[in-house]
């Protein structure tokens, strides 16, 4: 009974990370997907319009890539107004496993404009801070252990 219980756990235990691994590989070779997500996660997080043209990321150099990238209010004319025409950043992660640090080597932005309404503050732009989900700090501790756990500029 106890080897059935072990084993069935070191199967659940692949089939898992097949399926970490299946999710990682799909994001990695399809930046689009990853532009999708990322625009919506933060227009929902900042309450605004956030649009991406085009992404690109590799691993060895680590680099990002992205162009076209306007962040816009919801509501016209009040807050603000970020255009980045081209953003690239280069990096690199240093330390053991479980412990990396993820090191911001250059960001490069060109033709950068920001445009602020008289009536903006730090409290519109940013919702205030709440308890996390559990499924958030699940994702921040594998974060964390698998990527890295600090950021240096």
């Amino acid at each position: 009974m106890k080897r059935k219980i072990i084993f069935s756990l070191c199967i659940a235990i692949l089939v898992l990370f097949g399926a970490l691994s299946a999710v990682f590989l799909y994001l990695y070779h399809n930046p689009d997907s990853v532009k999708s997500l990322l625009a919506r996660e933060i227009s929902r997080y900042a309450k605004s319009s956030l649009t991406i043209g085009d992404l690109s990321y590799s691993l060895h150099p680590l680099k990002i890539r992205a162009g076209g990238i306007v962040f816009s209010p919801l509501d016209k004319g009040s807050g603000f107004h970020l255009q980045i025409p081209d953003l690239t950043a280069d990096m690199t992660l240093e330390g053991p496993f479980g412990h990396k640090t993820l090191i911001l080597k250059s960001l490069k932005m060109t033709r950068f404009q920001l445009r602020l309404s008289k009536d903006i503050t730090l409290s519109n732009i940013l919702p205030e801070a709440g308890d996390s989900s559990l499924f958030s700090k699940g994702l921040k501790i594998i974060v964390a252990f698998f990527f890295f756990k600090d950021v240096q500029f």
